[in-house]
């Protein structure tokens, strides 16, 4: 007997879209506190899908709510996996939200204590998700350096006159240090020059020079030197300029006081061969030396001025004497300028050297961002061998906040997958694997975790047109953001997702549907990509006891089963103020009579008689 299988009861509201999402398909994240108890109340929610999170770095403290995963010892790893087992439920990781980012960035720049002290935080999350899970992700957060977003992602400013006031980062890129901040409107001084290259000069004969700020800087080289530079790159060549102006400054004083020097040299050469033709005369004739001494002091202009009465009296009565003095004068003098042709001789050097470290920040980060990646996957991926997990454990970079930094725009998210596989590629390379098979490796390891939440508030830098109304701009994002998803898609990097709401602000992770994402359009873009493994629901602003309706919300808004729900009239949500108080109620129109009715030709009970 045939039937409708997509059975509805009287209670039951079907989503308005069909989006093959089932409450087995959304899970939710535990991430505070004890993990094992996180585990089993999202057992007793009815969670087939567990994400075990971690918020403190180091040492842990679960008093304070800093937990770590090891501070879960192997007793209640054993407990998680069989309870995982036993309820038939899927595990997922999240390593410590303390984990910023990939690269090492830190207050100066970046650095590698703090980039190995992020590897060793994914590594000791791999170690409780092999113990733990059946394999899959192990999401990181990151936020991986500064960067500008006017003028590289169209249609986008994180403040009014981005792209003139946000600063281009310079680092040395041996050391990580952060050198120089450029900015369009800084100004560097430049000779002019006409078209054969001499120097211009005024009516008195000197050089013309001209303020020139980044932009016009970037456009006298292109007409002058016929060369097409980026931002990073224009700024790149903008600071060697600066640095070459102070190092001919620097070569400058360097060689006037190597002149001095070579004077000084001289005079000094002078006094000890008169100091020695003094001291062969003193043995023969004390006072035709004690003349002649005086008469070189005079003749060299070493001699004190008669107006200093104390002075050229002692010169008069022991001429010897202050020459001998007078000579260790010009020796100090000579030993200063030496030191200070030196010193300017250093300083030059020094910058030839900042000169040719000096490169744009994204360069060094994405090197060490692909590097931490690289190494963090390597290791997933000898974890999962060493444990013979039956899916692969992956890590998962995550996109976060605009003006977090690089890495969470979605073009940003794939360069740092992408970079990162490239990366662990070359290191098993390395390891004598062949290329072919250490490709398949670093695609099934290295995978993005996409939240949607967090990529939504990009809407509140999204550029209105003119004339636009606030309806059609928030419809041309949706547009924008749910194509950057099937980019992503098509190129496989998505292989986790998060899933929370918000109005485009903040990151308040409301319950699925209680914002204004594009959660369906989201998931049913995902679903079509081929993309089937369980997605997280993400709670936070939920009140405690209510942090259930993060997962159940969003099956209520995607998933094809709806929520029934008993309730008094003193609870907040559906009360009437929270004033009164009454028995339990069943929210939705039922009619017992009614329940289990057949009324369509084929279906089950076709006497129209109720079960009561």
């Amino acid at each position: 007997m045939a039937f409708d299988s997509d059975y509805w009861h009287a209670l039951d509201k079907q989503s308005a879209q069909n989006l093959d999402v089932s409450p087995k398909d959304i899970g939710i994240s535990m991430g505070a506190g004890d993990v094992l108890q996180g585990i089993q109340s999202a057992i007793n929610m009815g969670a087939g899908t567990v994400e075990l999170g971690f918020t403190g770095r180091a040492k842990g403290s679960l008093g304070q709510g800093s937990t770590t995963p090891e501070m879960f010892g192997t007793d209640k790893r054993e407990a998680i996996r069989q309870l995982s087992k036993l309820n038939d439920i899927n595990v997922t990781t999240h390593a410590s939200i303390g984990v910023g980012n990939l690269s090492g960035m830190g207050q100066r720049g970046f650095e590698r204590q703090t980039q190995a002290d992020t590897l060793n935080e994914i590594k000791r999350t791999v170690d409780f998700a092999a113990d733990t899970t059946q394999g899959g992700s192990i999401t990181v957060h990151t936020s991986e350096f500064p960067r500008t977003v006017k003028g590289q992602y169209e249609g986008f400013e994180l403040y009014p006159e981005e792209e003139k006031k946000a600063p281009i980062y310079l680092v040395d890129n041996v050391t990580g240090e952060i050198k120089q901040a450029i900015t369009r409107d800084t100004q560097l001084p430049f000779e002019q020059k006409d078209e054969h290259g001499n120097i211009i000069t005024n009516e008195k004969g000197e050089p013309e020079v001209k303020l020139m700020d980044f932009d016009q800087f970037r456009r006298w080289k292109n007409k002058t030197e016929g060369v097409e530079w980026d931002d990073e790159t224009a700024a790149q060549e903008f600071f060697r300029s600066q640095l070459s102006q102070r190092k001919e400054q620097m070569n400058f004083e360097k060689r006037r006081w190597g002149h001095t020097v070579k004077e000084m040299k001289e005079q000094v050469d002078q006094f000890e061969a008169v100091e020695k033709s003094i001291d062969n005369l003193y043995q023969r004739d004390p006072e035709a030396a004690k003349y002649n001494a005086m008469k070189w002091a005079e003749q060299m202009r070493a001699a004190p001025s008669p107006t200093d009465e104390e002075k050229y009296k002692d010169f008069l009565e022991n001429p010897i004497k202050y020459l001998k003095e007078k000579k260790k004068d010009f020796e100090y003098q000579k030993k200063y300028y030496e030191d200070a042709v030196v010193s300017y001789a250093k300083q030059e050097k020094q910058m030839d050297q900042e000169m040719e470290r000096i490169v744009p920040i994204s360069q060094v980060g994405m090197e060490r961002t692909s590097e931490t990646l690289a190494d963090a996957a390597i290791y997933a991926w000898q974890k999962e061998q060493a444990q013979d997990l039956p899916e692969p454990l992956f890590i998962a970079p995550e996109n976060i906040f605009p003006e977090s930094g690089y890495g969470s725009h979605p073009e940003e998210l794939k360069e740092m997958v992408l970079a990162g596989r490239k990366k662990m590629v070359e290191k098993l390379q390395q390891r004598g694997m062949s290329e072919g098979e250490a490709r398949q490796i670093a695609k099934g390891h290295i995978k993005a975790t996409f939240d949607i939440g967090h990529a939504y508030t990009w809407k509140k830098f999204f550029q209105a047109e003119e004339g636009e109304s606030f309806k059609d701009t928030e419809k041309r994002f949706n547009k924008w953001l749910l194509k950057e998803v099937d980019k992503l898609n098509e190129e496989g990097i998505i292989g986790h997702v998060h899933l929370s709401d918000n109005f485009g602000y903040y990151d308040e992770h409301l319950t699925p549907g209680t914002g204004s994402a594009p959660i369906k359009e989201f998931v049913k873009k995902m679903r079509e990509a081929g993309h089937t493994d369980p997605m997280i629901a993400e709670g936070g602003a939920q009140a405690t006891e209510e942090y259930y309706q993060a997962m159940t919300g969003s099956w209520k808004h995607l998933a094809r089963s709806p929520m029934y729900r008993t309730q008094k009239w003193s609870d907040i949500e559906d009360s009437y103020f929270g004033q009164t108080s009454s028995p339990t109620y069943m929210v939705g129109k039922y009619v017992p009579s009614q329940e289990y009715i057949g009324t369509e030709k084929g279906a089950p009970f076709w006497t129209g008689l109720g079960l009561e």
